[in-house]
């Protein structure tokens, strides 16, 4: 199952797709509140890469999904990423490279290495 990071070309690019294809998610109502949709949120453990697995939902919403499936409807980060950080760093990659391929800044990526940011994370 494909997996996209936020803010990567493939994450910006699939976004695009969903636009040309889909239209703006503002154009729906929220799939689950009837409220007018703001973002095309993934639906969890689908294949990122298939348009058909976005769903137009409000902020609030979509904050709230996302909650409901990682735990923090504010990280960028899933545990799993977190981990995969930890494992790349104590394995000789900087924080530059690892800020590049999640998406996040390299004093977030020493934090999250390091263990001082998602301690809750093991």
């Amino acid at each position: 199952m494909n997996k996209l990071i936020w803010n990567t070309p493939e994450y910006k690019a699939i976004h695009q797709k969903l636009f040309w294809q889909r239209g703006r998610a503002s154009d729906n109502q929220c799939t689950d509140c009837d409220d007018n949709a703001q973002d095309w949120s993934h639906r969890h453990d689908t294949d990122a890469l298939d348009l058909i697995n976005y769903d137009p939902r409000c902020k609030s919403c979509h904050r709230k999904y996302d909650y409901s499936k990682y735990g923090n409807h504010r990280a960028k980060l899933t545990d799993d990423q977190v981990r995969e950080i930890r494992q790349k760093y104590s394995s000789g990659s900087t924080r530059k490279e690892l800020s590049k391929e999640y998406g996040i800044a390299p004093s977030t990526a020493a934090n999250v290495a390091l263990g001082i940011k998602y301690k809750n994370v093991a």
